[in-house]
């Protein structure tokens, strides 16, 4: 457990993210950090969990969990990625949390470009939804994650790397490879669907990022049932 406190600015930020660091490098499964006693602006508080959370998300296996944070401080966790981090109103909280099995916020995994990418893309996807108790969604998410991930080896013929991310609303999942060509939505095929039809037809909404190298394709998948209609664009506070 890391415990900040005193006041969060341009010039002790940089202390705090070290300490976090250091601890994070000691190859914990999880670390706690208490934030009660720290007094933050807004600015400084989301600059520095977002750089912590940038690192843990680089870090499979290891979690980093938010305690007894004052008003400021959870307003700026809130506009943050919420799967991120994760956040307890108080220590004992996040320590019983920690005692036990933390759920996995999101998961990833490398696919290298071999002839079992489907396979491990749908085997991600079945741990995924079992351990979110997702089952409705597991038939879906496995064939928009195997196509995801096969046109990305088989076209890029990089390695790919599959991450797979619950919201309160959608099961997001992106693929990320090393291509910058952009996938094409093809003609319907007589009598079965392939490719990015699948995707187009089992998801709610779909699309393309660029990166500095490559690209990302990602879809989402509808938890809850549909009530009205409205526009399934993808918006950003869905990740």
């Amino acid at each position: 457990m890391v415990t900040l406190m005193g006041v969060l600015d341009a010039r002790t930020a940089p202390r705090a993210r070290r300490s976090v660091l250091e601890a994070l490098g000691d190859g914990p499964e999880v670390v706690v950090l208490d934030v009660g006693r720290l007094a933050a602006p807004d600015i400084a508080a989301v600059s520095l969990f977002a750089a912590l959370a940038e690192h843990v998300e680089d870090c499979p296996g290891q979690q980093l969990v938010v305690a007894a944070p004052s008003l400021s401080i959870a307003a700026a966790l809130e506009r943050l990625s919420p799967q991120l981090l994760q956040v307890f109103d108080t220590v004992a909280d996040a320590l019983d949390a920690a005692d036990g099995a933390l759920v996995p916020r999101r998961f990833r995994e490398l696919v290298p470009p071999w002839p079992g990418a489907r396979w491990q893309a749908r085997r991600l996807v079945d741990h995924a939804c079992a351990t979110w108790d997702l089952g409705a969604l597991v038939d879906a998410a496995r064939e928009v994650a195997a196509e995801l991930v096969h046109n990305a080896v088989r076209h890029a013929a990089t390695d790919a790397v599959l991450t797979i991310t619950p919201t309160s609303r959608y099961l997001h999942i992106a693929v990320r490879d090393g291509s910058p060509v952009e996938p094409i939505l093809g003609p319907p095929r007589l009598g079965r669907s392939g490719g990015l039809r699948v995707v187009d037809e089992l998801s709610s909404s779909w699309g393309v990022t660029r990166t500095e190298d490559g690209k990302l394709v990602w879809a989402t998948l509808r938890r809850l049932p549909r009530l009205v209609e409205p526009s399934d664009a993808w918006a950003a506070d869905d990740w």
